[in-house]
């Protein structure tokens, strides 16, 4: 894995959206603000720059991911489903549809033949008590 490198996910949970866009660029053109940073007056360098356009008349929740590049990385969502494998590891992540109290149901993991999951909302339930 080379330092800086990540991949990255932006996925909008909302049953209703269908038009939503993934856009990523470096260096938009001459004019375009976006894909530019500037360490110094007067210079500018390209920079990555990423934009999800989501359309959404009810609660919609938006949710980025930054994980390690490697060769035998995976990351994918599924509806409420996120899924990260990678070397030997795989975690799926279940998240609560927007307007719910808490964001993440269950966690869901697996470490070579071992496999664990918790569920958030039982244990936050019995925290409370």
């Amino acid at each position: 894995m080379d330092d800086g490198c990540f991949e990255l996910m932006m996925h909008c949970l909302n049953p209703a959206d269908k038009n939503s866009n993934f856009d990523v660029i470096r260096g938009a053109g001459d004019t375009e603000p976006r894909g530019w940073q500037s360490v110094y007056y007067g210079t500018r360098q390209p920079a990555v720059s990423a934009v999800l356009n989501v359309n959404s008349e009810g609660p919609a929740r938006i949710v980025s991911v930054f994980a390690p590049a490697c060769t035998e990385s995976c990351l994918r969502a599924n509806g409420n489903m996120l899924h990260w494998k990678s070397a030997g590891l795989a975690l799926d992540i279940k998240l609560l549809m927007p307007g719910e109290k808490y964001i993440v149901e269950l966690l869901k993991w697996k470490a070579g033949n071992e496999t664990e999951q918790m569920n958030i909302i039982n244990e936050r339930q019995m925290n409370a008590h």
